[in-house]
């Protein structure tokens, strides 16, 4: 009976280990392949992080206004130096579309002449104006090698703000009657018939230098969207070609 029952033991005592081994190989096979998972949720997450990249930079550059204004007390398309700012976004899909919206600013002189403001020279001024530019700009980036390309489209926004010029006394006699009635006129005049808006035309080229700064130029064309219903020969149109330097 005893050499009939130890068979019996053994086979039982086996087939239990057995069963505990591929309890605990199948709880291992479960942990590695929520490892697995996580894992490749993490890289798909990074993925989609490295999709969408942005890099700050800083501008510099002038812009010829053009004046087509005919006086002999205005200025000759003026050419203005500007610094400015902004970022590049990179979205990496097929179509690898680049969104670079900015800000420039610069000053001008202007004056009054009853019916319209113009830019002037110094001599014939009456106001000084800031000249804010925010712009919005679009386009498709081609790559090869350091080098990248991009054409595109935008808007810009020409937020001009005016006061006195520095010598010039309010009471001073104007278009108006006064300077500080034409200066009024001249804030009224860039902001009236949507003169602030710019849809523009833009190439850049930039050159990868390292991987965490880039240096190119910008060249851009701002058309006032008030010459197309003014006949006004495309009057303040700006050209615009800048440096650009990229972290």
């Amino acid at each position: 009976m005893k050499n009939k029952f130890l068979p019996i033991f053994l086979i039982i005592l086996f087939n239990f280990n057995f069963d505990i081994f591929s309890q605990e190989q199948n709880q291992s096979n479960n942990l590695e392949n929520s490892s697995n998972t996580i894992n490749s949720t993490e890289n798909s997450s990074n993925e989609k992080k490295s999709k969408f990249n942005i890099d700050p930079f800083v501008i510099v550059g002038n812009h010829l206004f053009l004046n087509t204004y005919a006086s002999q007390e205005t200025l000759l398309s003026p050419i203005k130096f500007f610094i400015g700012g902004g970022a590049i976004f990179d979205f990496n899909s097929k179509l690898k579309i680049s969104f670079q919206p900015n800000i420039s600013i610069w000053n001008m002189y202007y004056a009054f002449d009853g019916k319209k403001a113009y830019v002037t020279e110094i001599e014939n001024r009456t106001a000084t104006t800031l000249c804010l530019l925010f712009d919005f700009p679009v386009g498709i980036k081609f790559t090869k090698e350091k080098h990248s390309f991009t054409p595109g489209i935008g808007l810009g926004i020409l937020a001009r703000i005016s006061f006195l010029s520095n010598g010039v006394n309010k009471n001073d006699s104007g278009a108006t009657g006064s300077a500080e009635n034409d200066l009024k006129e001249i804030q009224k005049w860039n902001f009236s018939n949507s003169r602030f808006l710019y849809p523009e035309l833009f190439f850049a080229w930039d050159y990868q230098v390292s991987k965490n700064f880039s240096t190119g130029v910008v060249s851009k064309v701002f058309i006032p969207i008030a010459s197309f219903f003014e006949n006004s020969n495309f009057n303040e149109t700006i050209f615009s070609v800048a440096a650009r330097f990229a972290f």
